[in-house]
Parts: structure tokens; sequence; C-alpha cells
């Protein structure tokens, strides 16, 4: 392929389809020998392929003009791909050339082509050990690139490169890195790679790949890092890693790889990275990965896994990273004894039994968030002895019950919000001696036992915010310090104090029916449980009726916990905006005041600020020391 660049060829300047190459002005004898050489084979191969190659040939080079009109678009496609890599050939040169001592002004690829491939210029061309043409017009690369000996690194990405030829890196022997990421390419010899014995790293992502075929990497013997991933790969031929025997990290991520054989990583002993996460898998067969003793870290979240074989994992002795979310995996499988993170949120699992977790005894880190869990067994996580990390955020648990965590002596974070818990029982966290994080915001809790954080000596924050329960939270606010002191308060009025009793669940519903006897504001009470109700059954689009009841809210005031927490809640609120607005100032005062007096105010009273505006700030979340200033007001 000599023709000079600039040359147009293409089917219309071929002229008349039904002149043979052996007649006088016949365009087909303008074309350069080589290329028609390449023409007349690819015609031959399309009609003859069982002929030998030499008898084809000459059998194309009597008949191409002939079949001219049948094989149009096919001889169109060889003329192209030319034009291309003559042109890529000059960009090469052009970027080259200014490094090379005694290098000639050249402008035609024939030229560049001759001086490249002259055995005497190689000593000149061995200096060259990197070449970077990213982000430019490349559409093929030019065969001369193997005259590069001493080639180290070729960066080729952010091109327009449709292919990769037969041999294209041959007589690269020195070749390590190599990026034809970014480009356009849909079709990889299987012989493209021959020859790169010293390859370390291949970036082939990002383009429009669909298979990879058998042996494309066999002769890439000492190559690590092999990025295929942002492809539109459908399948990966069992034998495509063949020969890798040193692969490091594989990415196949991003593509719509749909299974994978048990024989795909047959040879990737020294494997420690895989990704095929993001691609449309339905299962995790048996022994998939047992030729990967080395891997560590496996990512398969993304997919469409519905079942993972008891088996999947076997063989993988070194696994410490299992990345499974956003799947639709509804039980749990057979562990790994070296596993330290289990990521399995976003599926379908509904249940964890007791020991669920047996076969993990290295795991640190799990999380099962945005499941469909609805409770907790007693030793769930019995025998998880290093665990430190859990997640359970997201699910449909209803209670923690004692002993929930019983065994997790290393856990340190736990997230429980974003569930239907309603209570936590005394104990419930018994035994979690390292435990320094508890997220239980966003849940429907309206009391927590006295004893339920028995034992967490070394709880730092505690997080209850949008709960039930009548001591008010901001969100993600740490309330432990508030919490214990919500508790520990000292009441000054019986409201006040009725309010304490029932939000720390020491009152039993007969014991609220007749504490509220004895309350001045009881009518109140009553009135605002029938709202409650009335706006519940409201939101949930059924009937409400009080039967002729004119007393309805004395005689249900306990029916429905909630709404009777909600309905304490709201007196509170309508208590303080009922009172004259001149009197706000004077709440504002006494709360500071009451503050002061419990001596805690060491942290939270910074220099410059007034009682009231402190006073102001603080009303919601002192809400004891609120309905005690208000019933100072009132006396």
């Amino acid at each position: 392929m000599t023709h000079p660049l600039g040359r147009s060829y293409n089917f219309v300047a071929l002229g008349n389809p039904t002149q043979q190459v052996g007649g006088v002005g016949n365009p087909l004898l303008s074309l350069p020998t080589e290329l028609l050489d390449t023409i007349t084979g690819c015609v031959a191969r399309a009609n003859t392929p069982q002929e030998a190659a030499a008898h084809a040939i000459r059998w194309g080079q009597v008949c191409v003009s002939t079949h001219l009109m049948t094989h149009e678009p096919r001889i169109n496609t060889v003329i192209t791909h030319a034009r291309h890599l003559d042109e890529a050939l000059i960009i090469l040169w052009n970027h080259i050339a200014p490094h090379l001592a005694s290098a000639p002004q050249m402008n035609t690829a024939r030229e560049i082509r001759r001086w490249m491939r002259d055995p005497n210029n190689a000593p000149v061309l061995n200096t060259v050990n990197e070449v970077t043409l990213s982000k430019g017009e490349l559409k093929a690369i030019p065969p001369e690139i193997n005259t590069l000996r001493n080639l180290r690194e070729l960066c080729l990405n952010h091109n327009q490169i449709t292919q990769i030829d037969s041999q294209a890196f041959a007589g690269c022997r020195a070749l390590r890195h190599l990026h034809l990421n970014n480009n356009q390419i849909t079709q990889v010899d299987p012989q493209a790679f021959a020859g790169c014995q010293a390859l370390l790293e291949l970036h082939l992502e990002s383009n429009l790949i669909t298979q990879v075929d058998p042996q494309t990497f066999a002769d890439c013997q000492a190559l690590r890092h092999l990025h295929l991933n942002h492809n539109q790969i459908t399948q990966v031929d069992p034998q495509a890693f063949a020969g890798c025997q040193a692969l490091l990290e594989l990415h196949l991520e991003s593509n719509l790889i749909t299974q994978v054989d048990p024989q795909t990583f047959a040879d990737c002993q020294a494997l420690l990275e895989l990704y095929l996460n993001h691609n449309q898998i339905t299962q995790v067969g048996p022994e998939v990965f047992a030729s990967c003793p080395a891997l560590e870290w496996l990512h398969l979240e993304s997919n469409q896994i519905t079942r993972v074989d008891p088996k999947a994992f076997a063989g993988c002795l070194s696994l410490r990273e299992l990345h499974l979310n956003n799947n639709q995996i509804a039980q749990i499988f057979a562990g790994c004894l070296s596993l330290l993170a289990l990521h399995l949120y976003n599926n379908q699992i509904a249940q964890v039994g007791p020991l669920t977790f047996a076969g993990y005894p290295a795991l640190e880190r799990l999380n099962l968030g945005g499941n469909k869990i609805a409770q907790i067994d007693p030793e769930t996580f019995a025998g998880c002895l290093s665990l430190q990390y859990l997640r359970l955020n997201h699910n449909q648990i209803t209670q923690v019950g004692p002993q929930a965590f019983a065994g997790c002596w290393a856990l340190e974070w736990l997230y429980i919000n974003n569930n239907q818990i309603a209570q936590v029982d005394p104990l419930a966290f018994a035994g979690c001696l390292s435990l320094q994080y508890l997220h239980l915001g966003s849940n429907k809790i309206a009391q927590v036992g006295p004893q339920a954080f028995a034992g967490c000596q070394a709880l730092q924050e505690l997080y209850l915010y949008d709960n039930l329960l009548l001591c008010a939270f901001a969100p993600y606010e740490n309330c432990l310090g508030r919490f214990n002191a919500f508790s520990s308060y000292v009441c000054r009025s019986a409201l006040a104090a009725f309010y304490q009793a029932v939000s720390e669940g020491r009152l039993l519903a007969s014991e609220i029916v007749e504490h509220l006897k004895q309350l001045e504001d009881r009518n109140q009470i009553y009135r605002m449980v029938y709202w409650e109700a009335e706006a519940a059954a409201r939101r949930q689009g059924r009937a409400f009726s009080t039967e002729g009841d004119p007393q309805w809210g004395e005689h249900h005031v306990c029916d429905d916990m909630p709404i009777f927490y909600r309905a304490l809640q709201e007196l509170v609120k309508q208590k303080f905006y009922l009172l004259p607005t001149e009197q706000w100032d004077v709440i504002y005062d006494k709360i500071y005041l009451i503050a002061r007096e419990d001596e805690e105010l060491a942290l939270d009273d910074p220099a410059g600020v007034s009682p009231d505006r402190w006073g102001r700030d603080h009303r919601e979340e002192n809400v004891l020391r609120c309905i005690d200033a208000m019933e100072g007001v009132k006396k």
C-alpha cells in the first residue's frame, strides 16, 4: 500500500466495472500493486474460500473488474482503510521525526514507509522509547509502528481507531504499556497482540468491542493489568485469557456479559482484582473462580444475579472483599473463611436466621441495607467475632430483640435507621462492648427500654431523629448526651414528670389512664387523641367514626400508642403557642435558668448570647424544661 497521501481511491473512481484487468485504460491498473493484491485477494476469498491462496489471488486478478459491482462495499472498505493507514503513518512520522538524529524531510506516506522499513535506519528508530498520539485524528494503526523495536509505551487513546489488525504490534518486543482506550474499536484480531511478550498494561476500555476471541492475549505472558470495561462485550470465550498467568487486575465491568464460564479464568492463578460489575449476569455457578486462589477483590455488583451457588467461591482462599450489591439475591450463600468485607445491599434478602454468618469468621464489614429483612434473630451474627461495621438500614425490621447482636464484641458501627422498629428491648445491644456509633433514626420508636444500651460503655454517638420519641432530636444529631440528660432530668411539674415517664416506657397503658386523671390538661390530651386519630384515618384513606361517643378520646386514649405520643407532643406545642407572645421571652428566660440550675451550660453557653436567645434556640430539645417553664409562668 504505497499510494501517496491525498490520492483518492473509491468505487466511483474505478470507472466501468465490466473492464478486465488486462484491458487498455482500466483504472484498476493505476492502483499500487500491493493495494491491488489486497483487493483482488479480498474478492477471491469471498468467492473461492476453499481454493489455495495463490490460485485465489490469480483468480481475483483476472476477475476483479468483472465482479467489481458485486464487491463494491468490500473493496471500498479496503481502500478506505489503506488511506487511513497512510494518514496515520504521516501523523506518526511528524511526531517522532523531530526526536530522531539525521531524519530526512519527507511528505508522503510512500517515502516514510520506505525509509522506516529500511534496515539501515533501524539504529535511529531504536532510540524511540515512547509515543503519545492521544486525542488526535488517528483512524488506523500503521504497521510501521513495528519498526520501533525499543518502544516501551504507546498511547493511542482518544482517537477514531476502528480495528486492530493481526500482528499490529508484533515488532514491539519491548512494549510494556499500551493505551487504546476511548476509540471506536469494534474488532480485535485474535493475533493483534502476537509478539507482545513484555506487555504489562493494556487499555482497551471505552470502545465498541463485542466479543473476546480465544487466545487473544496468549502471547501476553507478562500482562498484569487488562482493561476491557465499558465496551459492548456479550460473551467472553473460555480461552480468552489463556496464557495470562501473570495477570493481576482484570476489568470487564460495564459490558453486556450474561454468563461466566468456569474455564474463563483457568490460567489466571495470580489474579488479585476482578471487576464484572454492571453487566447482565444472572447467576454465579459452582467453582467459577476456583482457579483464582490469589483473588482478593471481586466485584459482581449491579448485575441481575438471582442465585449464588453454595460452591461459587470454592477455591478463593484469599478473597478479602466481595461486592454483590444491587442484584436480586434472596438467600445468603456459604461463607468464605478469609472474607473481610461483604456487600449485599439492595437485594431481595428477607431472612437472616441464627448462625447465618457463622461461616465468615474473619468478616469485619457487612452491608445488608436495602433488603427485605423483617427481624433479627438472636445469634444471627454469632461467630462474627471480628465484625466491626454492620449496616441493616432501609429494611423492614420491626423490633430489636434481646441478644440480637450477641457475640459482636468488636462491633463499632451499627446502622439500623430507616426501618419500622417500634421498640428497642432491654439488653438489645448487650455484649456490644466496642459499639461507638449507633444509628436508629427514621423508625417508629416510641420507647427505649431503660437497659437498652446496658454494657455499651464505648458508645459515643447515638442517633434517634425522626422517631415517635417524646424527646425531640434534630436530624443527624448525636443525641447521646441529651438522651441521658432527658432521662436524668428532675421534673418540676406533674405534666413534665408524666411526659418523661411515658417517654421512657415506665408506665403501662392502665397506669397512663390513671395518671391522666390527675392532670389538669387531661381534657386537652383527650381532644388531641381524637384529632390525631382522625388525621391518621384521613391519611390512610379510611373512614373514621366516634360511634356517637362524645368522650371518644378519653375512652380510646391508649388504643394506639403512636397516636397518643403525637397527641402529647401536640399538646406541648399548643400550650406554648396559645400563650400571649409577650410571655414567650419569659419562657425562654426560665428555660435558660433551669438549665443553669442543672449545670448543663458549660459547653452550650457561648459568650455574648442572652438568656432569652439561648432559651429560644434550645426550646424544642429541652421539652421537659419548656413544660416546667410554662407551668411556672401559669402559676
